[in-house]
């Protein structure tokens, strides 16, 4: 799991090394199912900017940018998980500062660690299991919301709900609804 989060983070970091200034860090509180507290940390380059003109004379600016998100959350008394994704941003940036993005994140994965577990043997000898969990590909789709900013060092807010497949969960998947609502520097 080490190595996909650093192979993800330095495929960013190097795409975006000659344009610095349009690599962007995010920071987010992470809600799973809403209620389960996190943290979120990311990062974002956008790669394609084009301005589009409406009837009314109004420029909105469309944008793809490529995203990379690691996500930690606790849910107290069960387990703790951490989440990796990558992937598309699409943006509609309107002129009043509000931006609309989806984005989608095929590139994830998912491990949960359970608190302290057990495994009893067919001779019945009880052993203590060693980082007990799972792992699980973890695609995602997301909805947004941010709004513009014009400070020096705080480039926009944003609300995030994100829709994550857990596969395979027992013999089929499971649905996590996670909230991000963060800052992007």
């Amino acid at each position: 799991m080490i190595v996909l989060l650093l192979a993800a983070l330095s495929s960013v970091s190097l795409y975006a090394r000659e344009n610095e200034k349009k690599l962007c860090y995010k920071i987010s509180y992470y809600g799973n199912n809403l209620w389960n507290p996190g943290f979120n940390a990311g990062l974002e380059y956008p790669y394609s900017t084009k301005e589009i003109t409406d009837r009314k004379e109004r420029t909105d600016i469309l944008q793809s940018a490529v995203s990379v998100d690691l996500a930690f959350y606790a849910d107290p008394g069960s387990h703790a998980a951490i989440l990796l994704h990558s992937g598309l941003k699409l943006k509609k940036i309107t002129e009043n500062a509000l931006a609309l993005y989806i984005g989608f994140s095929p590139l994830g994965i998912y491990r949960s660690f359970l608190p302290e577990t057990y495994d009893v043997s067919d001779e019945w000898a009880v052993t203590r299991v060693n980082l007990p969990g799972r792992t699980y590909y973890a695609p995602n789709i997301s909805f947004g919301i941010e709004n513009r900013l014009s400070r020096p060092h705080l480039d926009a807010c944003f609300l995030e709900m994100e829709a994550t497949t857990l596969v395979p969960y027992n013999t089929y998947a499971m649905f996590l609804l996670n909230i991000k609502l963060g800052v992007r520097l």
